[in-house]
């Protein structure tokens, strides 16, 4: 990433706290707000605040954790500073539950 350094460094803690807990994301997803708004054109920042937000949504509407990353994926003004790979291997995932929208 090539963004705002407090946002790399908040969206790192976001994940963090979202995988120590994955049930309860409450936390992580207001880090990951707060990293989002200090560094909004990152791709890496967006998609790891939609995975985040989309761990939220697994219990209630599997519809937005598709979308949720989709967004991402189609907003094409962001500044793309994530890996063709890692890009590759989350949507690989997160496309299965398109079906359910």
């Amino acid at each position: 990433m090539n963004g705002n350094p407090n946002s790399e460094i908040l969206i790192s803690y976001a994940y963090l706290k979202a995988l120590d807990n994955y049930f309860d994301v409450a936390a992580a997803t207001q880090w990951a707000d707060l990293a989002k708004y200090g560094n909004e054109k990152s791709y890496t920042v967006n998609m790891v605040w939609a995975l985040i937000h989309a761990q939220q949504a697994i219990d209630s509407d599997w519809c937005e954790v598709y979308k949720l990353t989709d967004r991402v994926r189609e907003n094409k003004e962001l500044v793309q500073d994530m890996k063709e790979e890692a890009i590759a291997i989350i949507f690989e995932y997160m496309d299965l539950y398109q079906d359910n929208c």
